[in-house]
């Protein structure tokens, strides 16, 4: 019998989580990540977290993720965690759209040969403690390849990219965002094994709420309940609404937020869609941001009205080059709505 002392359990639920030392070996926090990496160690062992959720979203706008231990989350904090890339070869189905196997994984990256793995390190400066799940946190994360270098269908980093292109040119990116969506009553929670495959057949759901008749008070506070809870899950996890509406259709509602700048309002959208639908589900519902998801409803959009403000006043020559490149005209106040 070995006489050894047993491991503690911290360090054992940690074992194997990433590489050690590859943030830290590739450099991959700036300065504000890293002292906040610091605090959100104290806080996930302050509240005595059980669970740490580190998300990820792939290049259909559909969140991925991993349940870790608390301390396996503080591990990825210096070491990434290990993720199957297979995620960037399904479809929103869960189809396999890419000859996954074929040199470069059917994207032409050389790096995805072979279905890998993919590293994601998560960002300490998403952390929030998740309301509505117990003893939860959750973070969004970057990707990258085992190499260290950033995986070129990871939207954050695109968008890191992007906005970096922006500065150069001496602006930077404010957005104003509203989004629509539709809350559907299910039905049943019985799930037949014939509808069990993928791509599952879509759900028997109900009206939630009357509908067509627009921005209706007595409409709006028939479903009071659902959207309070979605509203104070929102102000816990830093996304107070600046409104509320009802919308055109049966079920469906309009959020919308105060400007947000930079990488922040893409991750604002990423963590108010999760946050509604799991709400909703929690409650028996379905939230759902399709843009039509039924022939006779209205259909939604989410508008982002973004400004690129001047950082400083960039020299003629600065900002032609800037205008070259990115093929954009003199900035100014746009929407993009998409039905």
């Amino acid at each position: 019998m070995s006489t050894a002392s047993p491991e503690p359990p911290g360090r054992l639920s940690a074992a194997g989580v990433g590489q050690p030392g590859f943030v830290a070996r590739y450099g991959l926090f700036n300065e504000r990540q890293a002292s906040a990496a610091e605090l959100v160690s104290a806080r996930i062992e302050e509240l005595g977290l059980r669970t740490v959720r580190l998300a990820v979203v792939d290049q259909h706008g559909v969140p991925r993720s991993k349940s870790l231990s608390a301390d396996a989350a503080l591990a990825a904090l210096a070491n990434g965690l290990d993720f199957s890339g297979a995620i960037y070869s399904l479809d929103t189905g869960n189809q396999v759209f890419v000859p996954a196997f074929a040199q470069g994984g059917g994207f032409g990256i050389e790096e995805f040969t072979g279905f890998p793995d993919v590293v994601l390190v998560p960002d300490p400066t998403t952390f929030q403690v998740l309301p509505w799940a117990d003893r939860t946190g959750w973070m969004l994360c970057d990707v990258y390849f085992g190499s260290g270098q950033p995986m070129p269908l990871d939207g954050r980093g695109l968008m890191r990219r992007v906005l970096g292109d922006l500065a150069e040119g001496g602006y930077d990116y404010l957005a104003g965002i509203e989004i629509e969506y539709y809350i559907v009553k299910l039905e049943s929670e019985r799930i037949t094994p014939e509808n069990a495959g993928f791509t599952p057949v879509p759900p028997e759901v109900s009206v939630f709420e009357r509908g067509y008749q627009y921005l209706s008070e007595v409409r709006l506070d028939s479903v009071g309940g659902t959207l309070e809870a979605i509203r104070d899950a929102l102000w816990e996890v830093g996304l107070p609404p600046r409104a509320m509406e009802d919308e055109w259709g049966p079920g469906q509602i309009e959020f919308s937020f105060s400007p947000i700048g930079g990488l922040a309002a893409a991750d604002a959208v990423v963590l108010f869609r999760s946050a509604v639908k799991q709400v909703c589900q929690r409650r028996g519902l379905l939230a759902t941001f399709m843009c039509r998801p039924s022939s006779h409803r209205a259909g939604t959009c989410t508008s982002r009205w973004s400004p690129a403000r001047t950082a400083a006043t960039p020299s003629p020559a600065r900002m032609a080059r800037y205008r070259s490149r990115a093929g954009s005209s003199w900035p100014g106040c746009s929407s993009t709505r998409c039905r």
